[in-house]
């Protein structure tokens, strides 16, 4: 996750206002063998696995792999800005992300791309992961769609003792506007997290985005999330 000192956030008229700098980008899921998320093939299209109240949870088959791609969606009637506000405040993580134990910021490369390091409590008797993420984020001006790529980078630092190295992420955010001011959030992942059960591992993986998206619906209705706002630098520089 990222430090208060990589993004500034003020105060203004009661509402948390984005000023010029990075935003938080964050993933949840850890997973070896470095791709680029395009790279992933799909072997068949998306079948419907989980919906309840409101939130949707699909696979799909992937090439070469008995692992599956999962994506979820939910309305959330939020602003763009709040949801990007849950994002960004590294406190927060065990709070919405799905077994989320630990986050902070590592590099800040530019407005649209950094590096984050989190730890992930792991299930059972496995030792918990740690990632290296490579994070970039869009924001399309003319439909005000904000996207984020994630991908894992296994060799950006040494290994820590007691936890196993993720070999790679494969995920995406995307915000975009819907119907009565709400926004249509969507999760999207590939990852395998280096445990042979297969079956129960695409099954946890509907649970994790599942909870995610849930908590994450429900953590962004706290006002210091609520009333959040960009800068507008800040729109220009990640800007389409």
């Amino acid at each position: 996750m990222f430090l208060r000192d990589s993004v500034f956030m003020t105060a203004v008229n009661s509402k948390l206002v984005f000023t010029l700098g990075p935003l938080f980008l964050l993933m949840c899921l850890f997973a070896p063998n470095a791709m680029a998320l395009s790279t992933i093939e799909p072997a068949g299209s998306w079948s419907l696995v989980k919906e309840k109240a409101g939130i949707v949870v699909e696979q799909r088959p992937v090439v070469g792999s008995e692992l599956k791609e999962s994506r979820g969606t939910v309305v959330i009637p939020a602003t763009i800005d709040a949801l990007a506000a849950v994002l960004e405040d590294a406190a927060a993580c065990p709070q919405w992300m799905h077994d989320c134990k630990e986050g902070r910021s590592i590099e800040l490369i530019s407005n649209r791309e950094r590096v984050n390091y989190s730890v992930i409590d792991a299930p059972y008797w496995f030792d918990d992961r740690d990632v290296y993420v490579r994070s970039k984020i869009r924001y399309r001006a003319d439909s005000g769609v904000l996207s984020i790529e994630l991908l894992g980078d296994a060799d950006y630092a040494p290994v820590v003792e007691g936890r196993v190295r993720v070999l790679d992420l494969v995920a995406s955010w995307t915000f975009e506007p819907a119907a009565g001011g709400n926004v249509k959030a969507t999760y999207q992942v590939f990852n395998n997290p280096q445990i042979d059960r297969i079956k129960s591992v695409n099954k946890n993986l509907v649970k994790t985005v599942f909870s995610t998206l849930s908590n994450l619906r429900e953590l962004v209705r706290q006002p210091k999330y609520a009333n959040a706002t960009f800068d507008a630098g800040l729109k220009a520089a990640i800007s389409e």
